[in-house]
């Protein structure tokens, strides 16, 4: 796995659908495939309406995390504010471990996802933070081997107290 770069993003909005999993049994590996097979050719063209900021693409966002349990959003990046029955939610400025993810998804990023949790973060001196954590898939051939999105992971430093997320680290660590 490639060091990721350490990026301070901007808050940013974003509307879509969302659905809330878990953990637990990591039902979460195959509800979020599942969600993002299930989206309609009609859901992702009301999406695109709503296209209009710099970061263009499809965004997978797990946010609310309590207990082994999430929300995971289908969502793209938007200055809007009105919804059409979609989900909005703020994304605050945060400083996020930026991850490149080369491969045919979903395995690309499952097994990025297991790198990072059993690999990286244990030893980065990095901590995860309760802000969202993102997987953004740029338009391209998501099956193709050579297919390239990024995780962003919001960190903090060690030292400070113990954010949310602890539950997730310690089911992919087993």
């Amino acid at each position: 796995m490639k060091q990721p770069r350490i990026e301070k993003k901007p808050a940013f909005r974003v509307i879509g659908y969302k659905k809330t999993t878990s953990t637990v049994n990591k039902a979460n590996l195959s509800d979020i495939p599942r969600f993002w097979a299930e989206l309609s050719h009609a859901e992702q063209t009301t999406l695109s309406r709503f296209v209009d900021s710099e970061m263009t693409g499809m965004i997978g966002l797990s946010s609310n995390e309590k207990d082994g349990q999430f929300d995971y959003w289908l969502a793209i990046a938007t200055t809007k504010s009105e919804s059409e029955n979609l989900s909005l939610l703020e994304v605050s400025e945060a400083d996020y471990a930026v991850f490149q993810v080369t491969g045919p998804l979903p395995q690309a990023l499952e097994q990025a996802w297991c790198e990072i949790y059993q690999d990286w973060l244990p030893v980065s001196g990095f901590q995860l933070t309760p802000a969202p954590q993102i997987e953004w898939t740029p338009a391209g051939n998501t099956q193709s081997a050579d297919y390239e999105c990024e995780i962003w992971l919001a960190i903090e430093a060690s030292d400070a107290s113990h954010g949310a997320w602890q539950s997730i680290i310690k089911e992919y660590q087993n």
